[in-house]
């Protein structure tokens, strides 16, 4: 073989390594060097976890310049025996060619870069490691994650995993028992995203039970939407969905044929810095959230703002159809949204989403002038707006002889940097009995 000079080993289930190390060849020191090789080409090779892994064995391809490993998901070391490669200084771990790595030598590029796709099914070690303490140099290259069959581990990807996901683009669950929340967020003391998913694009949650409660996607910058109506079918008991700074998603549910979605534990939604968000569902079906409690939407595109918060009149909006159905509605939160209505001039009560609202906060949004109808606020008790410098009035009227505005359950009031704002109402009278705070600065 001393002419070889390009190797393409491809598609095998069975070979464990390209060298045997047979006990019988290697009883003394041995030597193999291939002196015109210089394209070595393994892909997809499920079971290889060596070239050779007799510690007695050199290596030596003096012309090698061309190293590719591309889906050898067991491949930890190129040899456990010395190696020389003078000439090479790059090695490439994808299909494609796009990814070229180096870390001093064949070796330490290899065990610092060498795993692009993992199923965590076929790695006995990592699974019992799972749920403890992971070897995280293993992941500095992953690009597909998926973590099937773990009935040991309530979160699918543990805290100290996230900072080096950087390349990861597909992460797929399925057949969890006991999985509640995606990713782990344990780290005290610590508030925000703990990791990057910049490339992010793709996320399956398939066959999991129906505990899965928490859910937080951040700084994921290639995903288009969350959800398919299919997976939301087993999402059953989510409590708590977060969505922030994702600079490509579009929607949360994408479009599938499904009459309705339901979300019937789901007490929490908070979406934030969507800058390309038009949807939170693009089908035709409805979506209801029987008990959410709270919502935030946070620096997210007006149209979706408007779209997903008002009720449409059919004298006033023929073509605008409400999809998301939240009728308990607690705790809203608006933030740097530029609206200068949520609401249609000729029709002033709010939706029926307000009829339980007992907290709203407004901050930021520069181009309201106005914010409620008095039969809108029957159980507040806390308002707060702020920063919003087109704001001339808190509270519309909806009747001419209405002369005494009753806010009965309102105990806090702030109001802040609001320039224009002449009056907070035009009745001649606000009775507030259960008031115990109130800042107006």
């Amino acid at each position: 073989m001393h002419n070889l000079a390009t190797t393409i080993i491809e598609e095998s289930d069975t070979i464990e390594e390209i060298v045997s190390s047979d006990k019988n060849n290697f009883q003394s020191q041995n030597e193999i060097i291939l002196w015109k090789l210089t394209t070595l080409r393994l892909h997809c090779l499920k079971s290889l976890e060596t070239f050779c892994s007799s510690a007695r064995c050199t290596l030596k391809f003096p012309a090698l310049e061309d190293v590719d490993l591309s889906q050898c998901p067991k491949m930890k070391v190129f040899s456990q025996g010395s190696i020389s490669t003078p000439r090479l200084k790059r090695v490439n771990f994808t299909e494609k060619g796009d990814k070229w790595r180096w870390v001093g030598d064949l070796n330490s590029t290899i065990k610092r870069f060498g795993l692009q796709h993992l199923k965590l099914s076929e790695f006995s070690q990592l699974k019992e490691a799972w749920k403890t303490q992971l070897p995280v140099n293993f992941f500095y290259n992953l690009s597909s994650l998926e973590v099937d069959e773990v009935a040991f581990s309530s979160i699918v990807v543990p805290s100290n995993l996230l900072p080096i996901l950087n390349d990861l683009e597909k992460l797929e669950v399925r057949n969890c028992d006991s999985v509640e929340q995606v990713f782990g967020l344990e780290w005290p003391n610590f508030d925000g995203p703990f990791g990057n998913l910049f490339k992010l694009r793709e996320l399956k949650l398939i066959n999991l039970p129906i505990n899965l409660k928490l859910l937080k996607i951040y700084n994921c910058s290639s995903l288009r939407y969350i959800f398919t109506p299919t997976i939301c079918c087993g999402l059953e008991q989510l409590q708590v969905l977060e969505v922030k700074s994702c600079a490509m998603v579009e929607e949360i549910i994408t479009e599938e044929s499904m009459d309705e979605i339901r979300f019937p534990q789901l007490n929490s939604i908070i979406l934030e810095s969507l800058p390309r968000l038009i949807n939170f569902s693009s089908g035709s079906g409805t979506v209801r959230c029987p008990s959410l409690k709270e919502i935030a939407v946070v620096d997210c595109p007006t149209a979706f703002t408007c779209s997903f918060f008002r009720e449409a009149d059919a004298a006033i909006d023929k073509f605008v159809e409400r999809k998301v159905f939240f009728p308990n509605l607690k705790d809203l939160k608006l933030s740097s949204i530029d609206v200068e209505m949520m609401w249609h001039a000729q029709h002033l009560k709010m939706s029926s989403y307000t009829e339980n609202l007992t907290s709203l906060t407004v901050d930021g949004c520069g181009s309201l002038k106005y914010l409620l109808s008095s039969s809108s606020i029957v159980h507040l008790k806390r308002l707060e707006v702020c920063n919003c410098k087109m704001m001339e009035q808190v509270i519309l009227r909806e009747g001419l002889d209405e002369e005494i505005m009753l806010l009965h359950q309102l105990e806090s009031l702030k109001l802040k940097d609001l320039p224009k704002l002449t009056r907070f109402c035009t009745t001649n009278l606000v009775e507030c009995s259960a008031l115990k705070e109130i800042c107006i600065q």
